[in-house]
């Protein structure tokens, strides 16, 4: 029983995570294009720039929607939230931007930027998951509520 709610509870959020990773590639797809395309930007630099900025749309709609069901936080708790999603991401920037800048003169943009989010992405929800969007650890302290 347990286990049945918890697998579905993953599925639910992998499902809303791919919904608000597919929106934020495409604004990363556009930011990269803008930048590099037409404003002659270098490719690694014009791809980590799109990575971050899509990076803040993709926490606003993470903590409503993806993860809409975790515990609602404010104040101290919302910035170190915040915080340790810039942490991920960051990292998450790193690896995106080194596959994408490997892997475009052989592929091209679209499946270049395709194959890095494949990186980036599982990184993400996997920390996200089990760390980012998880209660601290004070908020473990408290006993369980059991309903039946």
């Amino acid at each position: 029983m347990v286990t049945t709610f918890v697998s579905r509870l993953v599925a639910i959020r992998l499902v809303r995570f791919a919904i608000v990773g597919v929106l934020c590639l495409g604004l990363q797809y556009l930011i990269v294009e803008t930048l590099h395309a037409e404003a002659g930007t270098n490719a690694f630099l014009s791809d980590a720039i799109g990575f971050a900025l899509s990076a803040q749309l993709n926490f606003l709609l993470s903590n409503q929607f993806s993860w809409g069901d975790a515990e609602r936080v404010r104040g101290h708790a919302l910035l170190r939230r915040w915080l340790n999603f810039l942490s991920v991401a960051g990292i998450a920037t790193i690896l995106n931007a080194t596959v994408y800048a490997v892997a475009r003169p052989y592929v091209g943009s679209l499946a270049a930027i395709v194959g890095a989010a494949v990186v980036s992405t599982s990184w993400t929800f996997l920390l996200n998951h089990y760390f980012v969007f998880q209660p601290s650890r004070g908020e473990l302290k408290r006993e369980p509520v059991i309903t039946k």
